[in-house]
């Protein structure tokens, strides 16, 4: 998110510079790809990558299917974090070169024996 923060900041000063020069196309564009990055930014804020999430701290779990040749199945997980802050952590299944298919309706199955996905 740093890396963003940063990129997001020398884009969008490029983009001021390049206005003041009396470019328009170009400042537009790279203010659009700054506001873009921004907003990437503020939505991976309640991400977390914690490795370890206690059971009873789970307020829901969704699935997301996979979009063929363009993104892979995933498990979105809303949990109360020890700070007590609704946080998200994504579980990525594997993708199509890697039996993803089969793979998927395994954690599905799984995931509905426990009880944590209808």
């Amino acid at each position: 998110l740093i890396i963003y923060g940063l990129i997001s900041v020398w884009v969008l000063y490029f983009s001021y510079s390049s206005y003041l020069n009396g470019k328009i196309v170009l400042p537009l564009f790279l203010g659009l790809t700054a506001v873009g990055l921004i907003v990437a930014i503020i939505k991976s804020l309640n991400n977390s990558a914690t490795p370890i999430i206690q059971r009873d701290k789970i307020i829901s779990v969704k699935f997301k299917n996979e979009i063929v040749r363009v993104t892979r199945s995933r498990f979105e997980v809303l949990f109360e974090n020890e700070k007590h802050k609704i946080k998200k952590r994504l579980i990525m299944l594997p993708g199509s070169m890697n039996d993803g298919t089969n793979e998927t309706i395994k954690a599905l199955e799984i995931m509905r024996e426990e009880g944590l996905i209808d």
